[in-house]
C-alpha cells in the first residue's frame, strides 16, 4: 500500500447489488415505487431487483440508481476501490453539502419561511458553477465540491 492510500474498501462477498440497491434507496428516503418511477420503471421491478430476482445488468439503469438514490455508482456495484487521502477526509464536507442542496431545494420550490437571500445570480454563472461542483463531487473531492458551491450554499 502507497502512502496516501487506505485499505481497499470491499463488500460482504454474500451482498448483491439488489441489497445495495436496498440500502441505497432506504438511507435516499425512498419508497420502492418512488425509486422505481424516477428511473422509469415499475414497483414489482424494484421489488425483484431488491430480491435478487432480477439482475440490474444494463449500466445507464445502474447509474440512473445510483444518481436517483445519491450514491457512487462504484459502491453500488460492489467494486472495491481506495480512497485517496491527499484530497482530505471528505467526511467533514458531506452534511454541509446536504443540508445546502436540500435548502436550495426548498428555496426553489417556494416553501414557505424561506426565500432568497439576494437577486438573482446569472445563469451562466450558475451553470458554471455547477458543472464545476459535480466534477469535483464526481472525483470524491468533497472539500473543492463545498469550495465550488454559491456562497449561499455553505453552511
Amino acid at each position: 500500500m502507497q502512502t496516501g492510500e487506505v485499505p481497499l474498501m470491499t463488500h460482504p462477498p454474500d451482498t448483491g447489488i439488489g441489497a445495495r440497491v436496498r440500502v441505497a434507496r432506504i438511507a435516499a428516503g425512498l419508497t420502492q415505487a418512488e425509486m422505481a418511477g424516477l428511473v422509469g420503471r415499475s414497483e414489482r421491478w424494484a421489488e425483484d431487483v431488491e430480491a435478487g430476482r432480477l439482475s440490474l445488468d444494463r449500466y445507464s439503469l445502474i447509474t440512473a440508481v445510483a444518481t436517483v438514490c445519491e450514491v457512487d455508482v462504484v459502491w453500488l456495484l460492489g467494486q472495491p476501490y481506495r480512497l485517496r487521502r491527499e484530497q482530505g477526509s471528505a467526511v467533514p464536507h458531506v452534511p454541509a453539502l446536504r443540508a445546502a442542496l436540500r435548502r436550495s431545494s426548498l428555496i426553489l420550490s417556494g416553501h414557505p419561511g424561506l426565500v432568497p437571500s439576494g437577486p438573482a445570480a446569472d445563469v451562466q454563472r450558475v451553470r458554471d458553477q455547477a458543472a464545476a461542483t459535480n466534477r469535483h463531487r464526481q472525483g470524491a473531492n468533497f472539500p473543492r465540491s463545498q469550495a465550488s458551491c454559491p456562497p449561499c450554499w455553505r453552511t
